[in-house]
């Protein structure tokens, strides 16, 4: 939830009744008087604060339960693919974000976001089952449960990193896209 103050807030605070706000992502901004406005991410945390409990908290503010299932069932029947992309990005950049010691400033935490940035492939389907020329990308693929989607013709994988000989190799063939 995003919220604001007067005072830097830390990075977690006691409420003292066995909960914890987790902060993150603060931008300072001066009010009418000149005085400095902090703005920032703030998460309920119910229990001791450890960085599984941090995950976690920060993926059900966003996300409940419900939203969750619906998108990995819609992502199973091939549907609203890049709503699942953007909710594994989401949930990456909270393990980021949780495993810092310190309060992270917005800037930060976007340059984090831009370091998990997402590679969408797109290739002929003939191309990638079994026989084809790039059959033994997608059994590593496979291996690695990377995130993918398909139709009759096509096949869209989603991948954090494209080592630079794969990516000339990829870029080098006319039927296949690659978007950063």
């Amino acid at each position: 939830m995003r919220t604001n103050a007067k005072f830097l807030p830390p990075r977690l605070l006691d409420l003292g009744n066995g909960q914890y706000h987790f902060n993150h992502s603060v931008e300072v901004q001066a009010d009418e008087n000149g005085q400095p406005d902090y703005y920032y991410e703030s998460v309920l945390v119910n229990g001791e604060p450890t960085y599984n409990l941090l995950v976690t908290s920060m993926i059900a503010d966003r996300y409940s339960t419900a939203q969750e299932l619906a998108l990995i069932n819609n992502f199973n029947a091939d549907k609203e693919v890049q709503a699942y992309v953007d909710y594994q990005r989401y949930r990456e950049l909270s393990k980021l974000i949780a495993l810092s010691p310190a309060l992270l400033l917005k800037a930060e935490v976007d340059a984090l976001n831009v370091g998990i940035t997402k590679i969408k492939i797109t290739l002929p389907l003939a191309k990638v089952v079994a026989g084809g020329v790039y059959a033994s990308l997608a059994d590593l693929l496979m291996k690695k449960k990377a995130i993918f989607a398909s139709t009759d013709t096509h096949v869209t994988v989603w991948v954090s990193y494209l080592l630079e000989q794969h990516q000339a190799i990829l870029a080098a063939d006319p039927e296949v896209t690659i978007e950063t």
